[in-house]
Parts: structure tokens; C-alpha cells; sequence
């Protein structure tokens, strides 16, 4: 049975996909990591080059908040169903 998690895109990300959210379905066993390189394989290279430094960990600039909450996130963690993901780039300056 497939998962079903709601994305949500801010900034420079929104403009790289194009969207300001979608819904991805993954499989029951899906973590972090295997949403993130679900959307580098819709989004290409660019989105990638954007998310992931050379060491394919998340760059140091973009933040993911699991529902609202902007929490210390592992690849690692457990995708639940219905869970909602904000994906933005950290800001700067004043």
C-alpha cells in the first residue's frame, strides 16, 4: 500500500518546480531520503544541485518542516501517510 505525503514549496524552490505544492505517493517503507531523490527525479538535475551538496546531504541553506514544525530532520526518518512537508531555502539579511 502506498503512502500519500503533501509537499509544500517556498521561494527559490517553488521556482525551480514550478508548483507551490503537490501530493507524492510513496511506498510504505519511505523515508526522507527517498522523497527528496522522488523529486530530484522529477525535477532533474537543477532541483538536485540546489537541495543536495556533494556528499548527497541536504546543503546547509535549505530547510525542511515536517507539519509546521521546523524540527532536526534525518534522511533517515519515517515518511508517514498524510504527513505534510514544507521545503524552503533559509533567508537571510535584514
Amino acid at each position: 500500500m502506498a503512502k500519500e505525503v503533501l509537499v509544500r514549496y517556498f521561494n527559490i524552490i517553488r521556482g525551480i518546480t514550478g508548483k507551490s505544492e503537490e501530493k507524492i505517493r510513496l511506498n510504505d517503507e519511505a523515508v526522507l531520503s527517498d522523497l527528496l531523490f522522488h523529486l530530484v527525479d522529477i525535477y532533474g538535475q537543477s532541483f538536485e544541485k540546489y537541495i543536495f551538496n556533494d556528499k548527497r546531504e541536504l546543503n546547509s541553506y535549505i530547510h525542511l518542516a515536517r507539519k509546521g514544525q521546523l524540527n532536526t530532520v534525518s534522511l533517515e526518518q519515517k515518511i508517514n501517510n498524510d504527513d505534510e512537508y514544507y521545503l524552503f531555502v533559509a533567508l537571510s539579511g535584514g
